[in-house]
């Protein structure tokens, strides 16, 4: 059962991405403040950022959902965890009985 990524790795790699997406807002801000100083090719580069700032919220929504995802799936395999153990006790029941059954 110790297949993909565990939750700890998980929540530190959406840590990390969450850090690179505020570095990368700070950097879009610096851009943007350096295109309004600039007066040559101002226009190519603010439609460049422009361009950019769609993709980055793009992006980050789907992050959004994919985290909201993930916590969905985490929360069935609990809940199919929980129905696999309550099944196995049951097994263990019937087949004690079983035994119990054949002994007499």
């Amino acid at each position: 059962m110790a297949e993909g990524t565990s939750y700890d790795e998980y929540i530190a790699r959406m840590h990390d991405i969450n850090d690179y997406v505020k570095e990368t807002q700070k950097k879009t801000r610096t851009l943007e403040k350096s295109v309004r100083a600039s007066k040559s090719a101002a226009s190519t580069y603010a439609s460049t950022i422009r361009k950019l700032k769609n993709d980055h919220e793009k992006t980050s929504k789907e992050m959004v959902a994919l985290q909201v995802l993930v916590n969905d799936y985490r929360n069935q395999n609990e809940y199919l965890a929980q129905t696999v153990e309550i099944k196995d006790a049951e097994i263990a029941e019937k087949t004690e009985l079983i035994k119990k059954s054949i002994r007499n």
